[in-house]
């Protein structure tokens, strides 16, 4: 498959985007390259890996509390016991085949142990002990806990809650119940689909900046092809987010000494702002001038860490530039739209490639 690339007005052969893809045993890990991708997306795609990936789990702080502990009388107190189960990865069969479909309210899990169930056990409470029961238009039945766990594969053993000490004269009980919720991990950790992990490398040879080693781990119900098919997906919905708040009339005019429209996004970060400065820079400056064919100026930023959105500014060249203020930004809005459509249908081609190579091997599963 090619098409024509705006990134740098080359054809470009697709079918050798991924290669070199290596899967661990466990089936959790996975690396591979990346070829020709221009260094903003391969991070705008790391990024919304990390923190837009919507998944499930327990949530212990006040306001959104979906852990109730009944009776504690163990050593650990609430606090520490609600933070080990709100950081156990849940799965739901149905709900990740058909989240739309599934209502995880009809999901509940309950942990009820004491010291003496736990005697032939030597006191460990993993999630093993844990009651699921689904509640299916009034029917309720039990679900095996081993298919909402995930346990390891090499020893196939639970994941480890707590543990009740060797005590004599005090009967330690613990009774907690728990239910579901969704988010990202942009709102808690409980929600991460994978975790942050740096280091450092010093290669002999240089590097092609046009080549990037790509490396993810699972740990939660999704795999790793199915994060960066998500990952790629998150992206080309933000994309028609941009499009369709653009078309809503959200321009206003600069208030420097020169002429410039700022479009603010909400809820938006440098995951996608730094894939459009980019994106546009590189369509725009082709021979690297210093005013590009239709802009002299594109640029994003951030206001504040702490504030969640993005401003995207455009100055058009002098020469072709309206004086009215409705008319250049008409202009801008065009040559925004222009862009963002194009860089839509450049992720959707990444997203086919990786689609056809991952259905073209058996052994890798979506989920």
């Amino acid at each position: 498959m090619t098409i024509q690339s705006s990134i740098n007005n080359k054809s470009k052969d697709y079918s050798t985007m991924y290669s070199n893809i290596e899967e661990s045993n466990s089936g959790k890990s996975l690396s591979f390259d990346i070829n020709g991708l221009n260094a903003s997306i391969v991070n705008g795609l790391r990024r919304t890996i990390l923190n837009d990936i919507v998944n499930l789990g327990f949530r212990y702080e006040s306001g959104e509390k979906s852990i109730k502990v009944n009776k504690n009388t163990t050593g650990l107190h609430d606090e520490f016991i609600s933070h080990r189960i709100s950081l156990l990865p849940v799965t739901i069969d149905n709900w990740i085949q058909n989240p739309g479909e599934v209502d995880i309210d009809d999901y509940t899990f309950s942990l009820n142990v004491s010291q003496k169930s736990q005697h032939k056990k030597n006191g460990i409470v993993t999630t093993d002990d844990i009651v699921v029961k689904c509640n299916n238009n009034g029917n309720i039945s039990e679900i095996d806990s081993k298919k909402c766990f995930c346990r390891n594969k090499k020893f196939n053993s639970p994941i480890l809650i707590t543990r009740f000490p060797n005590r004599d004269g005090s009967e330690q009980e613990l009774d907690v119940e728990f239910t579901l919720t969704k988010g990202t991990h942009s709102n808690h950790a409980c929600y991460s689909p994978t975790v942050y992990c740096v280091s450092f490398e010093k290669e002999e040879n240089k590097t092609n900046e046009m080549i990037h080693e790509f490396k993810l781990e699972s740990i939660g119900i999704w795999s790793p092809y199915k994060l960066v098919q998500q990952g790629i997906l998150n992206l080309i919905y933000k994309c028609k987010n941009i499009c369709n708040k653009i078309e809503d009339n959200i321009a206003y005019k600069y208030k420097g000494s020169y002429m410039a429209i700022d479009y603010r996004f909400n809820g938006e970060s440098h995951t996608i702002g730094n894939i459009i400065q980019e994106w546009i820079y590189n369509s725009e400056f082709v021979e690297k001038k210093v005013n590009g064919k239709n802009l002299s100026h594109i640029s994003y930023h951030e206001p504040h860490p702490l504030e969640n959105h993005i401003i995207i500014r455009f100055v058009l060249n002098e020469d072709n530039a309206p004086m009215d203020f409705e008319d250049y930004k008409e202009r801008t809005d065009e040559l925004f739209i222009k862009y963002i459509k194009e860089l839509e249908e450049y992720l959707m081609e990444c997203l086919l490639q990786w689609k056809n190579i991952t259905k073209s091997d058996s052994k890798h599963s979506l989920l």
